[in-house]
């Protein structure tokens, strides 16, 4: 079965200097590269996706957008300054992609990324739900001289006891996730050095990037009083209108956000769905540098998807880590740029570079072969 694969390049990330943009004005924008993809699958009559999609088959084709397609900033004196969506806007964005993605049946989407940060002491349901309903407050009687009847009035529903558990229980799941995270970093050859929680990389005039943060300083950061958001980097995956797959980046390559009260926590799991008979797992840029990370090896996937703002990606030794080492396996790497998209696909005759060809100003397409099983 050949699946057509759209990669939208498009830059909005760290060389992008437009001026700041509303999400909405983002997802208009990316409407409209469905828009043409699905034009484009339309005016195909002689694609076998079509023919697929009669058997009832899907996905019938992929589409993947670049990392920050999602993510405010501000621009003064040339400095960018990297900002976050909040809970409730994150919210509006994953419901209008969920929309969005109805109106295009079939493909599967990858929805870029959404950077979006979450108070330290969000209650979660699993608390809250169990705390109403064990709510039953006694009634305090008073008598109302004035209008000679009784009232009866409740004490207001308090959830500081519970703001303070959410807190202690998501501080400590971030340290011990980052700790397990690390130690799955380290080398296991004798004698070699332990690597830093964050690459010691520098991004110039980008606010809430250009800081380093070393494993221990990523704890502390964590343990800090003044801390008050935790921001992640989030792609959302969506086909028929449903939530597939939501993957958090984890490697915090240039990500710090923005002082002390925010603060980037990385994902420390790597989710997978079933397409065709496959495994399929994801990565987020420079996720793709740390594929020995334990979560990427228990994945056991067959097909990979990586999404960047700007990644140099090669096939060979570099393909990620596969469940196989011959017969079918594919990688499909995006990007903010045309240079940092490949499509990759292994076989027995090993790992052979598929050609993707310009469709549209910032849309490029491939065709990949799948063994349906």
């Amino acid at each position: 079965m050949d699946i057509p694969v759209f990669y939208w390049h498009q830059n909005f990330g760290f060389g992008s200097r437009e001026a700041p943009t509303t999400w909405m004005m983002r997802f208009a924008q990316l409407e409209e590269q469905l828009t043409r993809m699905s034009a484009l699958l339309s005016s195909s009559s002689s694609s076998s996706s079509a023919v697929e999609a009669v058997a009832g088959l899907k996905p019938i084709a992929i589409f993947v957008a670049p990392e920050y397609l999602f993510r405010p900033q501000t621009i003064e004196k040339n400095t960018v300054t990297a900002l976050s969506y909040s809970e409730q806007e994150k919210q509006d964005i994953t419901r209008s992609l969920g929309a969005l993605s109805a109106k295009f049946p079939g493909v599967l989407m990858f929805c870029g990324t959404v950077v979006w940060r979450k108070g330290v002491d969000a209650i979660p349901s699993r608390l809250l739900a169990p705390a109403l309903a064990a709510w039953n407050p006694p009634g305090q009687e008073v008598f109302d001289e004035e209008d000679q009847q009784t009232d009866i009035f409740y004490d207001a529903f308090d959830p500081t006891a519970l703001h303070q558990q959410a807190e202690f229980e998501r501080r400590a799941k971030y340290a011990a996730g980052i700790s397990a995270w690390h130690a799955a970093r380290k080398s296991h050859k004798k004698g070699a050095s332990t690597r830093l929680f964050r690459e010691p990389a520098m991004v110039a005039n980008i606010d809430g990037f250009n800081q380093q943060q070393t494993y221990q300083q990523k704890i502390a950061a964590l343990q800090a009083p003044e801390l008050k958001y935790l921001v992640k980097n989030t792609c959302f995956v969506y086909l028929d209108g449903v939530l597939v797959l939501k993957y958090s980046k984890q490697n915090d390559f240039h990500e710090t956000y923005q002082n002390a009260s925010i603060q980037f926590v990385p994902g420390t799991q790597c989710p997978t769905i079933n397409i065709w008979g496959h495994t399929l797992a994801m990565m987020i840029c420079a996720d793709y540098n740390d594929r020995h990370i334990k979560t990427y090896v228990d994945a056991n996937a067959i097909i990979w998807v990586t999404i960047s703002d700007s990644l140099s990606v090669t096939a060979g030794e570099k393909l990620p880590p596969t469940k196989t080492k011959s017969g079918f396996a594919a990688h499909i790497a995006a990007a903010g740029d045309e240079a940092g998209c490949k499509l990759f696909q292994r076989s027995g005759k090993g790992v052979a570079d598929v050609p993707l060809k310009p469709v549209g100003p910032v849309l490029l397409l491939g065709i990949l072969p799948i063994p349906v099983r």
